[in-house]
């Protein structure tokens, strides 16, 4: 569980972008047989956003996130069929899946794309599990983007960028005045009151200590995916909780 702080920056390694300009929810389907699992996806809307003051947040298009992390059974479930190479904690199958490095999590994403008949979206030259991406370049004709040669032009599935999960966490179109981020990513500037585990708006799964480090409340574990706290004005659960990411 992680200890709020206003308005972090954390690199995401469980997070799951679609590219989509949908504005309806989407839950998909990936895997088959006794490995199948789905995703819920929620649009991130009002693209043309402005930045906040930390220079954060702007995005110019419209994107799905994950609505919750990643949890446990879905890695295990990609691993087998796509012989990733994979593990878990084994905490629980709806647990969220910690233990992943970037270069992991970048290969479940391809695995995302190709298992549904896409492209995927990180270049990889050696089989490695935990080996460094590849740039695209020019020479990708249909992949090579100039602004962003980290991932694939054709990509369904992508892990989001710094800009795009921080959208998803404190930006709220409907928040009244010109500042239109929270400082916490559950719609409030108000810290959240921790939980073991709930679905309450303004609720978060961490950790609280006193001015000494003695613990005040202390979870015993992560929360299920769908039961760690309240959601971003967006409705993406647990950015601001539940597991470091």
């Amino acid at each position: 569980m992680i200890l709020i702080t206003t308005r972090k920056i954390l690199t995401v390694m469980v997070g799951v972008l679609l590219i989509s300009t949908s504005t309806q929810a989407q839950t998909v389907s990936f895997g088959s047989g006794l490995n199948q699992f789905n995703m819920d996806f929620v649009p991130i809307g009002s693209p043309g956003n402005l930045a906040d003051s930390n220079s954060y947040g702007a995005v110019p298009y419209l994107y799905q996130m994950g609505t919750y992390e990643v949890s446990e059974s879905m890695i295990t479930k990609a691993s087998a069929l796509g012989s990733l190479g994979l593990g878990t904690n084994a905490r629980g199958e709806n647990k969220p899946a910690t233990s992943i490095s970037w270069n992991e999590a970048a290969r479940f994403v391809n695995w995302l794309n190709t298992s549904t008949g896409g492209s995927p979206a990180y270049k990889f030259t050696t089989g490695g599990v935990n080996d460094n991406i590849a740039l695209w370049t020019p020479a990708d004709t249909l992949d090579y983007d100039a602004s962003n040669p980290f991932r694939s032009l054709r990509a369904n599935y992508v892990l989001p960028s710094a800009n795009e999960w921080y959208k998803a966490a404190y930006y709220d179109p409907e928040k009244i005045g010109t500042n239109k981020y929270w400082d916490y990513p559950t719609r409030s500037d108000d810290p959240p009151t921790p939980t073991a585990g709930s679905m309450t708006t303004g609720e978060a799964v961490y950790s609280t200590y006193d001015i000494f480090g003695n613990p005040i409340f202390r979870p015993t574990g992560p929360a299920d995916v769908n039961n760690a706290g309240g959601t971003s004005a967006f409705g993406v659960m647990g950015m601001g909780g539940n597991v470091w990411e």
